[in-house]
C-alpha cells in the first residue's frame, strides 16, 4: 500500500493571523478613532456582489479592508532546476510530531502505524519543491487618509515580515522568504464607485520563495531497497551520495539539492538506534 501525505502551504492564512497580530501590535484600531480594520483572505467586493452585504450601512461596514490573495505560483526561477527540488529516503520508526502539518486521516494513521509493527519501521520517500508565490494585498476604504496610512503600515509589515514573532512557526515550517527587492505596491489613482460606495484603493505585491513537501511511505519498502538505491547512485557519480552506510542519517538531500549527505533520514524514535548517526 502507498500513502501520500502533503503537507499544507496556505500562505494567505498565515500572512491574514500575522497582519491581524501586527494591526494589534500597532494599535490600529484606536490610530482610526475605534474604526474596524477588515483583513481578510476574502474580497469585500465578492461580498458585496453575491448580496451577502445588504444595504449601504452593511457595506460601509466592510470597510477599510485589507484582502490578502496569491496570484500566481511558479518554479522558483532563483534556483538551478537541480536546486529546485529534493528527494530524501524516510524510515519512519514512529508517527508522532514529525507528521505535523501534513494532511493525514485516522485510516492511513492506522496504516502506516500496521507497516510499523510489522517490520519495525516504514520507509519512503519526502519530495522537497521549491516554489514561489506571487501574493498581492489589497487596501480599499471610502477615506483616501485612512487608506494611504493602511498602505504604509501593509508596506512596513511586508518588509519587515522576517521579524514578526507570529509567523516564525510558518517561516520554519516552509522556509517562507519574502524576496525585499520585488515588494512594489500601487499607492494611488485606484478608485471603484461600481458596487455604491466611493472607494479608494491600493495595492503591494511581493514575491515568496517557500517549499511545498509530499511525503510517500510504501509498505513494500525496505531498508535494503534504500540503501541499494544510495549505493547504485552513488555508482553513478550522482552528487551527495557516499559510498558506506552507518546507522541512520539526518535530513539528506538525495538529488544533489541544499542540505547535508544522501543518506536515511530517521523519524520517531526507536531505543536501538542513533539518529545522530551520519554516513561517513
Amino acid at each position: 500500500m502507498r500513502y501520500f501525505l502533503n503537507k499544507l502551504f496556505a500562505p494567505e492564512t498565515e500572512l491574514l493571523y500575522g497582519l491581524e497580530q501586527y494591526f494589534k501590535a500597532v494599535d490600529a484600531e484606536n490610530l482610526y478613532n475605534k474604526m474596524s480594520i477588515q483583513v481578510s483572505n476574502d474580497h469585500p467586493f465578492a461580498l458585496m456582489a453575491s448580496g451577502s452585504a445588504h444595504g449601504a450601512a452593511n457595506s460601509r461596514s466592510l470597510f477599510p479592508a485589507v484582502v490578502i490573495a496569491t496570484i500566481n505560483d511558479t518554479h522558483n526561477e532563483r534556483l538551478p532546476m537541480s536546486k529546485a527540488q529534493d528527494l530524501r529516503l524516510v524510515k519512519m520508526l514512529s508517527l508522532g510530531e514529525e507528521l505535523e502539518g501534513y494532511l493525514i486521516t485516522p485510516l492511513i494513521r492506522q496504516g502506516i502505524e500496521a507497516a510499523i509493527r510489522q517490520k519495525g519501521a516504514a520507509y519512503g520517500a519526502e519530495h522537497i519543491f521549491r516554489r514561489t508565490d506571487t501574493i498581492a494585498i489589497e487596501i480599499w476604504a471610502d477615506n483616501i487618509l485612512v487608506k494611504n496610512e493602511l498602505y504604509d503600515l501593509v508596506k512596513m509589515f511586508v518588509l519587515n515580515i522576517d521579524c514578526n514573532e507570529y509567523l516564525e512557526p510558518f517561516h520554519e515550517r516552509n522556509a517562507f522568504k519574502v524576496i525585499a527587492p520585488t515588494v512594489q505596491g500601487l499607492r494611488s489613482n485606484v478608485y471603484n464607485t461600481d458596487m455604491g460606495l466611493a472607494l479608494a484603493g491600493a495595492q503591494i505585491t511581493f514575491e515568496a520563495d517557500y517549499c511545498n513537501e509530499v511525503l510517500l511511505l510504501d509498505d513494500g519498502f525496505t531498508e535494503a531497497l534504500c540503501l541499494e538505491f544510495i549505493a547504485r547512485n552513488h555508482a553513478l557519480g550522482w552528487e551527495g551520495y557516499t559510498e558506506s552506510y552507518a546507522g541512520v542519517c539526518g535530513h539528506p538531500p538525495v538529488l544533489g539539492g541544499i542540505g547535508a549527505t544522501a543518506g536515511i533520514v530517521s523519524t520517531g524514535t526507536n531505543p536501538g538506534t542513533n539518529s545522530n548517526t551520519g554516513t561517513s
